[in-house]
């Protein structure tokens, strides 16, 4: 599952444009911090990770078929936060 994640970040950052509010920089930004989090939740709720980690891929889904590149950021704050609580 964590593969999962780190490819679905990679892909993000390589084809992320340079949109205002969330550039490939930004991306690979919030990339550590939200590996790092997934890797202490699977240990202790593997079941809450894969369920956030499926609700950041669908949310990452739509916001590539509407085009909203600016949302990638925001969905990854999300996770990050619903990862952490």
């Amino acid at each position: 599952m964590l593969k999962t994640l780190a490819i679905s970040l990679a892909a993000l950052a390589a084809t992320s444009t340079m949109a205002l509010a969330c550039s490939p920089e930004d991306v690979q930004a919030r990339q550590g911090p939200l590996v790092i989090a997934f890797q202490a939740l699977m240990a202790s709720n593997p079941t809450k990770a894969q369920a956030i980690i499926a609700k950041m891929q669908a949310d990452l889904d739509k916001a590539a078929a509407d085009g909203d590149e600016a949302a990638t950021c925001v969905i990854m704050d999300e996770a990050l936060v619903a990862a952490q609580g």
